[in-house]
């Protein structure tokens, strides 16, 4: 029972320091930016964090990167560009276009002309190359690009990486570790199939399946409804085997192998 006492102790001692010296660090305005940005948090979730640590970063202002001064600015967007591993660099790729969402969660269309890949220390993927619309170098939070376009051609960020740059994220990262893109697993055509599905309410769905995605929190079902509306459903939240026209009912996994043979 003391041990236990102890080791509590010993753990909440060790919270506090932890917070103190990230307190400490995070105060200094161009830190903080630098964090966040490597983060990828929304202004929201950039004033969670200054409510979590008592700073003031936001006290005064909505966003007081705007009115950081331009050299600071730029200096701390540099060191954080750094900091970041180059897993691969070249030239010559076809341009890359998608949607990019921003850290005020406004959402445009970009095209870049890639030249680098890049990871940070949380496994996170950045691209960089010349953006089109700015005219500049820029470099671009993975889980922050939709709607990826090489050419005319849609793709996603795993599926570009293995073809076009000859690397496979999956090798690099952990097995277990979390990152910011969805790798395609199966892409293709199903017939209508059914399952009961807990989202807001429980409900029996019939849809047809277009697409199986895998991210570090599980997998996501692709599919479009009755209506023509593309719906995307978390599998740990499929409560039943899945009944696919012409097939036995089955459970995800070997509705997913099955589903991949058949479409081969």
């Amino acid at each position: 029972m003391l041990i236990a006492i102890a080791i509590i102790v010993a753990l909440v001692i060790w919270y506090q320091y932890s917070k103190k010296k990230a307190q400490e660090t995070l105060r200094d305005r161009a830190a903080f930016d630098e964090y966040v940005r490597s983060k990828g948090y929304t202004v929201e979730q950039q004033k969670e964090l200054c409510e979590r640590f008592g700073l003031n970063h936001f006290d005064n202002h909505t966003n007081q990167s705007a009115k950081q001064n331009p050299l600071e600015k730029d200096a701390a967007i540099r060191r954080w560009e750094n900091s970041l591993t180059v897993v691969w660099a070249d030239s010559g790729l076809d341009k890359l276009s998608f949607d990019y969402t921003d850290s005020n969660a406004k959402s445009s269309p970009r095209t870049i002309i890639p030249d680098q890949l890049f990871i940070n220390d949380d496994n996170c993927f950045y691209v960089g190359g010349h953006c089109v619309e700015r005219n500049e170098s820029r470099v671009f939070n993975v889980g922050r690009m939709t709607n990826l376009f090489e050419r005319d051609t849609p793709t996603d960020f795993y599926s570009w990486c293995v073809h076009r740059l000859g690397v496979d994220p999956e090798i690099i990262i952990p097995p277990d570790a979390k990152t910011n893109y969805q790798r395609v697993i199966w892409q293709g055509s199903c017939p209508e199939t059914s399952f009961t599905y807990r989202g807001q309410g429980r409900k029996r769905v019939t849809v047809t399946p277009s697409a199986v995605l895998k991210s570090s929190d599980g997998f996501v079902l692709v599919a479009t409804d009755a209506g023509g509306n593309q719906e995307q459903f978390d599998v740990s939240r499929i409560e039943t085997m899945l009944a696919t026209q012409g097939e036995k009912k089955r459970h995800f996994d070997d509705w997913l192998e099955q589903i991949q043979k058949a479409t081969a």
